[in-house]
Formats: C-alpha cells, structure tokens, sequence
C-alpha cells in the first residue's frame, strides 16, 4: 500500500508564481511545497494537543536571560537549534532567523532548517535583481552560517540547490582587480581628502593582500619592524594577522619598502598620541570603504572599469596577488603569501584575475597620478603641500 504523503506548512507569504517555473526549468531548484518533511505534520498535531516539542518563548532570552528560567524551559530552550544560533549577533543569520520566529515556526531539526530556508530564498530572490547580488550573498551566508555554527545541519541540500539555480540564472559578477596604478592614484586623492589612514590602509592592503577586515583590525603591536636584524631571512616590517579567515596566527612580509616605511610611521604617530595598544591604527570596514567610494569617483571610475566591473576593497587582495602571478612568481610562493586554504580556489583566483587585468585600461587622470607619486615618492603624500606637489 503506497504511503500517504505528509501535510505540508501552508506558508504566511506565498510564493509569487512566475518565479518557481524558472528555477524547476533549471533543474537545480526545487519548490519548497514538494519537499517531503517527515516531522512537520507530526509536530503540528503534537502542538495542537498540547503534547512534543512547543515553541519556546524568546522574550527572555532577549533579554539577556535576565530573569529565572523554570527546568522545563530550559531543556526546551536547550533543545532548539533557534537558540543555539540566536547568539550569534550575525546580521543575516538574525534576519533568517526572525522571520522564522515571525511565521510561528522554529527551527527543531535539519530538515526544518532546509525547508524554511529553501522557501526563504524563494522569497528573496522573488523581489528582482539588485546591485551586486546582495540579496544571493545575503543568502548564501545564511546556508554557510547555519552549516559552520550547527554542523547537524550539514548539508542544507534544497538550500544549496536553491542557490546554484539562483547562480545559473543570475551569474555572479567578479570584482575588477586593482592596478598597481590605481592604487598610487587612489592614495593620492585620499590623501588629497585628508584621508590619510584609508590611504596607509589601501596601500598596505595592496601590497601584502589583506582583506579588510585584516587591515582594520590591525594594532600597534602587530605591526613587527625586523629591519635592523642580522639574519636577512625574514628582514623587514611584517604584518601580524591574529584572526584571518583562513586560520589564526599569520604574518605576511611587507614587499616595497617605501610601504613599510609608511606603515611605521603611522603605527609611531599612533602611539605618540596616546590612543593605546588595543585601539585599531586604521579605520573601520564602513569608513575604509567609504573612503575608497570617494575616492574611486575622484578619478571617474564610481561605475566601474572600462569593462563595466566594479572595484571593491578585496579589489586589492585580488590584484596584488594577479600581478605576482604576471611578474613570474611561482604559484606555490602566490598561494603561501595569499595564504589560500584550497589550493584549486588560489589557482582560480589569480589566473581569473591575471585575464582581466592584462584587459582592462585605466583612464589617463589614473596613470599620470600614478606617475606622479612614484616620482615623488610615496614619502611626499603625507606632507602638507601634497596639493601643490601633485598639480
């Protein structure tokens, strides 16, 4: 005898219906009111007569679990992966999760997870493209998040599914890389704005390939002058990276001179303002970016290269190391100084890179700024008459 197919939740948002054909032509999505749940129904009888799992009251632990929590709360409290998670203050997760809340459900098992995401990136991917893919990225990172803070629900399948449909029918656009020529120039015009911090920041993040969160978490005491040492193997200022995305404890050697020197200097005006060990020598990610924002619209290239691609922060990491790649470093040097964790995704990254770099051409305000600077020296763009030297 055939089994019965479980009920399935009757979403409080539908679907808008145009959208689902395209992603089941794919063949990589699938509707979330296929899906077959095993417990869903099951739990919904349960709590209709007052008997399984119920949905925890969050109130209390909104507010910081400040009042006394009876034994059965807490075990059913412990039992939820929704609370599990809620701890982490991660802005897309929170809003995966609070709209979980909001429908009246949570998430009990793997199977819920996968379901209601599947059906939140649905929704999301249902109110049209927007600049850069954020709403595909915020998603994304909510299948990533899930997976990396409850390993019980590895692998959200329908999820990850729903996202490579959303991928074929929306191809991700890659970042332009940075020329070496942009970067001077940038620095420039960051200088010229009396940005001086963005302009340490992008040079130093260009040179040793950092990614902005390395950059704006870097501290006086991890920036390392080995100079003067008598062993030249590892002579020079080195960037200590605490946390990086790829591990903990990392360093990276800073290649140009003139860079180091910079970066010295600010890391000494820091300390001689008596601002403290534990406060970051540059801005934060949103000012760091802010600041590259205006600067790129300085030189005329707020809309991009003249392929149409976009520079971004991580536009730094991507262009050092491609240009590594062109001045015939080897690959393995590239990937240890990238401080890649898989091989394959290095190897993409650079050689990616390498193509759009040789293709792609600057505007002629960028190079002759560039110029400029390098005869000038990068010494001269934290003097007073920068204005004056560059005219």
């Amino acid at each position: 005898m055939r089994k019965r197919r479980p009920e399935g939740l009757k979403f409080s948002h539908p679907p808008q219906p145009f959208s689902l054909p395209i992603f089941a032509v794919w063949g990589a999505f699938f509707p979330p009111r296929f899906v077959e749940l095993r417990h869903l129904a099951q739990r919904r009888r349960d709590a209709k007569a007052g008997t399984g799992l119920a949905r925890p009251d969050l109130k209390k632990l909104q507010l910081g679990c400040q009042q006394r929590l009876t034994n059965a709360e807490a075990e059913r409290w412990a039992t939820s992966p929704f609370i599990s998670l809620i701890h982490f203050r991660d802005e897309n997760r929170m809003r995966f999760l609070t709209y979980v809340r909001e429908c009246g459900e949570d998430l009990y098992d793997k199977d819920d997870a996968d379901y209601w995401l599947a059906h939140y990136i649905h929704l999301e991917y249902a109110k049209g493209p927007t600049a850069r893919g954020t709403r595909k990225g915020h998603c994304r990172n909510v299948v990533y998040g899930l997976e990396h803070f409850y390993p019980g629900f590895k692998p959200l399948t329908v999820a990850r599914r729903c996202i490579a449909g959303w991928d074929r029918l929306v191809p991700p656009v890659p970042y332009a890389p940075m020329h070496l020529d942009l970067a001077l120039a940038l620095a420039a015009v960051l200088c010229l704005l009396c940005c001086y911090g963005v302009a340490i920041a992008l040079l130093v993040s260009f040179d040793a390939w950092l990614r902005i969160s390395e950059v704006s978490a870097l501290k006086p005491g991890d920036i390392v002058d080995n100079r003067h040492q008598a062993d030249p193997v590892g002579r020079g200022v080195a960037v200590y990276i605490a946390s990086a995305k790829t591990g903990l404890r990392q360093a990276v050697l800073i290649d140009s001179l003139e860079i180091a020197e910079l970066l010295v200097a600010w890391r000494d005006a820091h300390r001689a303002q008596g601002l403290g060990e534990n406060v970051p020598i540059f801005p934060s990610p949103a000012q760091l970016r802010r600041g590259l924002a205006q600067a790129l619209a300085g030189v005329g290239l707020a809309d991009g290269n003249d392929r149409g691609l976009q520079f971004s922060w991580h536009s730094c990491r991507h262009g050092g190391a491609s240009r590594a790649f062109l001045q015939g470093k080897p690959m393995s040097d590239i990937l240890l100084r990238g401080r890649w964790k898989a091989e394959a995704s290095g190897r993409h990254y650079v050689q990616s890179g390498r193509q759009l770099l040789i293709g792609s051409q600057l505007p002629p305000l960028v190079t002759q700024l560039a110029q400029r600077v390098q005869s000038l020296g990068l010494a001269a763009l934290l003097r007073p008459d920068v204005a004056a030297l560059l005219d």
